[in-house]
């Protein structure tokens, strides 16, 4: 059974395998908001989102591989577009329409599943009101007790 440092030594191997596996054409299309999208990193290398964080090791190399393709060019310099304008084109815009577009979505389900319910609701009550009639002619006939 491997230990905590074993485990952490086997993850960088993989890290440093998959970069070294990489192009900087690769590299330009993991590239998100500046940086080299984590969830894509994690996925491919096969171990966990906290492990890019909590290893000090695959985190330090994370920031090196980021600053040497800053340099390449491959990713963007870390203050080009930081004005603090939020334009169309910007990502925190798109963002903002894409919460807005997944909001609309949830709501229209929403909206489908409330009226599917309403409509269960009505045919429920219509079939309890049906059996309440029944339950009491039976117990005025004596049938079932009271």
């Amino acid at each position: 059974m491997a230990n905590g440092a074993q485990i952490a030594e086997k993850n960088f191997q993989r890290f440093v395998k998959w970069i070294s596996a990489k192009t900087n054409a690769d590299f330009k299309a993991l590239e998100r908001r500046g940086l080299l999208n984590r969830t894509e990193i994690f996925r491919e290398c096969g171990f966990a989102r906290s492990v890019l964080s909590q290893n000090p090791r695959i985190k330090a190399r994370l920031q090196k591989l980021e600053a040497e393709l800053r340099v390449q060019g491959v990713l963007p310099l870390e203050n080009e577009g930081n004005e603090g304008d939020v334009s169309a084109e910007s990502p925190l815009g798109e963002t903002g329409a894409h919460k807005r577009m997944v909001g609309s979505a949830r709501l229209f389900r929403l909206e489908q599943d409330n009226a599917a319910l309403l409509q269960e609701n009505a045919e429920l009550k219509r079939q309890l009101s049906k059996f309440t009639m029944l339950q009491n002619a039976l117990s005025l006939t004596g049938r079932i007790p009271r």
